[in-house]
This record gives C-alpha cells, sequence and structure tokens, in this order.
C-alpha cells in the first residue's frame, strides 16, 4: 500500500575520520549521535525507521515536522562533540513490504542528502512549498540540481532557524552532472568558403534533433536551447552543465558545386572525451541519407548505456526528389525560426516560393501554416485573415500527407485558435500530439496553457517547469513559466525568472512587462508604474503598457487618471493601432474603477 510521508536522510560527514578518535571518545560520539536522533524524532512526532552509527531515516506526517526535527539534530548535534552532520529532506510516496519501505521518494531523498554539505538541511521544492511563509523556518534557493538515477533536475532549497546563516549555490555540487541517456545537437557551422550556408548546418541539426526527439529513453535537448548556447562560445564542459546533459554532437558542413562535406563529432560533456567522430563527403542529394545514418549511429553507440534502442522506423526525415525545394525549406525553416515580423514574412515569401517549384511537398504547407499562425497569435496580421491562410495552408498539407506528425500537429493548432479556444478540444488535441512526441518542450507548454485556463494551477507549473528543463532558453516558455508562477502567486519566484530573462536579452517589451504585472500583483504598485511607465509604445506592448498603469494607478486610489488610460487604449484601437485589448486586464480595472 502507497502511504504518502516527508523522508528525511541523515549521516556524519567525515565518518571515516571519526572513527579513528580512541574508543572511549568515539562510544561517548556516537551514543550522544543516537540519543540526539532518537529524541528529536520522537519530540516532532516521526518515526525512526533507521539509525546506525552514521546516519539515519525517518518518516513524518509534515513537511513541517521534519524540518522542525533536523534543526533540532543539527543544533543537538554541536555541542559538546561538534558532530558534523549533513541532511537531505524530501516529500512523496512510499511503499511497506513486510518492515521494509521502498519507492522513487525514497532515493530522491537519499540523493539530496549527498548534495547536502555539513551542518545544512536540504530540502526538495515540495517541502519547501509546504512550508513556506511558516515564521519557524528560513529559506534560501539553490537552483536545480541533477541527482543520481532521478531522470529530471530537481528544484532544491536550503532552510534553517531564523537568524542562522544559509549557504548559497557555491558551496554545494550537483550529485551528478547530467542523466546519461541526454543529449544537445549543437548547430553545425559553416565552413563554406562564401560563408553562405548556415541555413543548411542548422537544418542539418534541426533534423538530427527531430530523428534523436523520437527515440524513447533518450533526454533530447530542445533545438532553442541548442542554438542559444551555441551562441556564447562556451566550452563543451560548460555547455553541458548550463543545458544538463551528458553527451553534446557538434559538427560542420562544407558544400562545394554538388557535393557536401559533413563531420560530426560525439563528445562526452563531463570529461571532454571524444565518443565518436565520424564524416561524409557525399553528393548534395545523399543529404537525407546522411541525417538518418548518423541519426542511427548516435543511438547505436548510447544504448547499450541505457534502454534505448534505434527504431528506424521512427527516424524519417521530409524527404523529397526535389533539393532545390529541400534547400528552400531549411532556408524558410531558418527564417521562421528567429521569430521577427520581417523574418516570419521572408519565411512566408520562401515557402511560397518552394510550394511554387514542388507543389506536392506537405511539409511546406505545415511549415506554412505555422507562420500565419505566429502572425495572427502576435498581432503581426489580422487574426481573422492569418487564420484564415493558416487553415488553407494546413487543409492542403492534410490532403497531401495526413499521417505526417508535424501535419497533425499543424492541423490540431489551426482548430484549436480557430475555435475559440474550445477547452474539451484543446485537451484532445494536446494530450494526441504529445503521445506521438512525449519529448516535445513547446507541447508541455501548451499542456501547461490548459491547465491553467482550466485553473489547475498546480499541474500548470508542474507542466512548464518540465518545458523549461527541456528547452531553459526558449523565450516563450521562459515567459509562460513567469506567468505561471504569478498566476500561482509565487512572485519572488517570477520575479527571479523575469530578471533572468532581462539579463540575457535588456529590454525585452514582453519580459518588462510581465515583471511589471508580478511587481503589480505582488503589491509594489511604485516600482511597477516605474516599469510601466519605462516601457516603448511597442504594438505588441501596449497592453502591457495602458491596462498596467491604468491597474496600478487604481490600486493607488488614484481611479480618474487610470480610467484615463484605458481611454488612451481604446482611442488606439479605434484607429487600428492596437489589434486587441487584453479583456483580462481591462476586467481587473473594471472591477475597480469607481468610473466603470
Amino acid at each position: 500500500m502507497l502511504q504518502e510521508y516527508t523522508i528525511m536522510f541523515t549521516d556524519i560527514v567525515g565518518y571515516t575520520r571519526l572513527i579513528r578518535q580512541d574508543e572511549q571518545t568515539l562510544g561517548e560520539i556516537l551514543r550522544h549521535h543516537q540519543k540526539v536522533h532518537k529524541d528529536s524524532v520522537e519530540s516532532h512526532s516521526g518515526k525512526l525507521v533507521q539509525c546506525r552509527a552514521d546516519g539515519s531515516l525517518s518518516l513524518f506526517e509534515s513537511a513541517s515536522q521534519a524540518i522542525k526535527t533536523a534543526i533540532a539534530i543539527q543544533e543537538g548535534c554541536k555541542y559538546p562533540h561538534g558532530i558534523p552532520v549533513r541532511i537531505g529532506i524530501h516529500k512523496g510516496e512510499v511503499r511497506h513490504i513486510g518492515e521494509e519501505i521502498v519507492g522513487d521518494s525514497l532515493n530522491t531523498a537519499f540523493r539530496i542528502r549527498t548534495i547536502a554539505i555539513e551542518s545544512s538541511i536540504v530540502i526538495s521544492e515540495v517541502v519547501y512549498e509546504e512550508t513556506e511563509g511558516q515564521v519557524d523556518f528560513i529559506f534560501k534557493r539553490l537552483g536545480l540540481f541533477n541527482l543520481k538515477h532521478t531522470p529530471n533536475p530537481v528544484l532544491l532549497y536550503v532552510a534553517g532557524s531564523p537568524g542562522s546563516k544559509l549557504p548559497g549555490r557555491e558551496s554545494f555540487k550537483d550529485d551528478l552532472s547530467a542523466p546519461e541517456n541526454s543529449i544537445a545537437v549543437l548547430p553545425f557551422r559553416d565552413l563554406s568558403a562564401e560563408q553562405d550556408q548556415q541555413y543548411l548546418g542548422e537544418g542539418m541539426s534541426e533534423e538530427i534533433i527531430n530523428n534523436l526527439v523520437k527515440i524513447e529513453g533518450l533526454k533530447v535537448t530542445a533545438r532553442t536551447s541548442s542554438f542559444v548556447i551555441a551562441r556564447r562560445e562556451l566550452d563543451i564542459k560548460e555547455i553541458g552543465k548550463l543545458l544538463g546533459v551528458a553527451h553534446v554532437l557538434e559538427g560542420s558542413v562544407r558544400k562545394e558545386g554538388t557535393r557536401i562535406r559533413i563531420t560530426a563529432q560525439l563528445i562526452n560533456a563531463l570529461d571532454g572525451f571524444h565518443e565518436f567522430s565520424e564524416s561524409f563527403t557525399r553528393e548534395i542529394q545523399d543529404i537525407f541519407m546522411i541525417q538518418e545514418e548518423l541519426s542511427v549511429r548516435i543511438v547505436q553507440l548510447l544504448k547499450d548505456k541505457f534502454d534505448i534502442g534505434p527504431d528506424k522506423s521512427r527516424l524519417a526525415t521530409y524527404k523529397t526528389d526535389n533539393l532545390d525545394a529541400y534547400d528552400l525549406y531549411l532556408k524558410g525553416q531558418y527564417e521562421l525560426n528567429q521569430g521577427t515580423n520581417q523574418s516570419i514574412t521572408k519565411a512566408i515569401q520562401i515557402y511560397k516560393e518552394l510550394i511554387r517549384i514542388a507543389p506536392d511537398y506537405a511539409i511546406a504547407y505545415a511549415a506554412l501554416s505555422k507562420c500565419y499562425l505566429t502572425q495572427g497569435v502576435l498581432g503581426m496580421e489580422d487574426k481573422d485573415v492569418a487564420y484564415a491562410k493558416m487553415e488553407a495552408a494546413v487543409n492542403k498539407a492534410m490532403e497531401l500527407d495526413p499521417d505526417l506528425t508535424e501535419i497533425q500537429a499543424a492541423r490540431n493548432l489551426s482548430e484549436f485558435w480557430k475555435g475559440g479556444w474550445n477547452l474539451g478540444r484543446f485537451y484532445q488535441i494536446i494530450t494526441s500530439a504529445m503521445a506521438a512526441n512525449p519529448g516535445s518542450a513547446d507541447l508541455r507548454m501548451f499542456y501547461a496553457m490548459y491547465h491553467l485556463i482550466s485553473g489547475k494551477t498546480d499541474e500548470a507549473r508542474m507542466e512548464i517547469q518540465l518545458a523549461y528543463k527541456l528547452d531553459p532558453f526558449s523565450m516563450p516558455i521562459r515567459l509562460r513559466l513567469v506567468r505561471t508562477l504569478y498566476c500561482c502567486q509565487e512572485f519572488e519566484k517570477a520575479l527571479e525568472y523575469c530578471n533572468a530573462i532581462l539579463e540575457d536579452s535588456p529590454g525585452f517589451i514582453p519580459a518588462l512587462g510581465s515583471k511589471a504585472w508580478v511587481l503589480a500583483l505582488s503589491g509594489n504598485y511604485q516600482q511597477a508604474l516605474d516599469v510601466f511607465q519605462g516601457l516603448k509604445e511597442w504594438t505588441l506592448a501596449e497592453d502591457y503598457k495602458y491596462s498596467g498603469m491604468a491597474y496600478v494607478l487604481t490600486r493607488m486610489g488614484k481611479p480618474d487618471i487610470a480610467y484615463q488610460y484605458l481611454e488612451k487604449l481604446r482611442d488606439r484601437i479605434e484607429k487600428g493601432e492596437l489589434k486587441k485589448l487584453s479583456e483580462i486586464n481591462t476586467e481587473k480595472v473594471k472591477s475597480l474603477s469607481s468610473k466603470e
């Protein structure tokens, strides 16, 4: 039978040195150590499952009881012998089998203890969330850590009693640098003499990522994060640490006439060791074979280390007999991925030319539909016009190749955005798409949106955090994480992630707007007003600026001034300078303003 407990592991740091004490002193130390543990656990209604000479395992009904016990143990072990104890605490389900207890949560708690340092109490996020705000404790966020035998990084905190000095992140080390079944694919460098093949190198990398992500059991960093981190000119070890992967694939492309030379190196991110290096010099028409061959080669190399296997039936590229068409497809993808108004307009032009020379190339219509979707969602084009174009492109793609996963995804997104946010239909769309692409960070983000719209904030936070772990440098995911956190009223965390975005992209208006709303909703009205006032009058950010200022000014007891900003917002909408007014933000002001 499964039961939920807060689990606490302790042990003595440097126990092998301790046992070198003379027999009498060692006996006194160990007896005192065990008495402190027994008394502390019992006085806080816990269950002492094991208490050996060097450590213990205890279970508690609540996280608060566990932390109080941990503090009591640390205090009790200080005097008179100064016993150096470290403690790890996690909450989860365990199963009783006779006198034994088992479960993944036990492993997590045990691994958290290995992260802890002398005299520290390290806790998981779930323990922190249950005890945050209680006056008996103080906390410091340590960040994400990779734990051995744990598939995803775990967010950890250090806890203590009020007035105690807590160590920072720099004092702690990961239990394991990264899960062994993890890989990042960097954009292949362009070594062509004219330096005009960057799109081909990025396209090669993206195709390999698309293949690898379909392999069950393999954790593949999303394209966005791999490509962002590659621009920072870091060494492989640093890249592996930032992305949380054990392996990194890098390479280069050189196109000369009708021939192409591709080199690829798989590198162990822990020690920098080259696990394999391959070179391919082929005719350009063999590019699809190279992509598939390289993907299978990587999986075959890694499969002996963990339980995955190369399923060649799932390693499929977007094949076409028209290499000019494929070249245009890669160029269009390159522009689409830049994400600006200008680049998306250019991508549309490229895809239209592609369709002109290869009218039966189904994936081109799916890519074109994504361009129109982006234009409609971000207000780059009139929503109704953009969605009509999107639907036409999706219908043509479905007519040509209805079984292609990417085309099914395009159809599903089209139905959702055109269908007025039908949540029941959205759930069917997202869960179906996730079954086909379980490693997709974008789908996790959309699933988080579904939960948030449905009012399920805990589920939304879990899904967006999974998306963030898969693609930590994706700007849409980072922004969605901020908005999910402030909807969960976790304003301090939301502000922390906002500031991290602004460190990477100073002046980025959506991040500044989100930061202003975090400050406003947490009651820091003057700071919020200062940020809102500093926003540029950019079409996509007008909603942040005017409705935000109206909300804050109303909260500050100035509804007359607040109403002027609503009027300014409506005036710009009537002039066609702004595509739409945020109903959520406006309703907030309406509910407060005396004039409304």
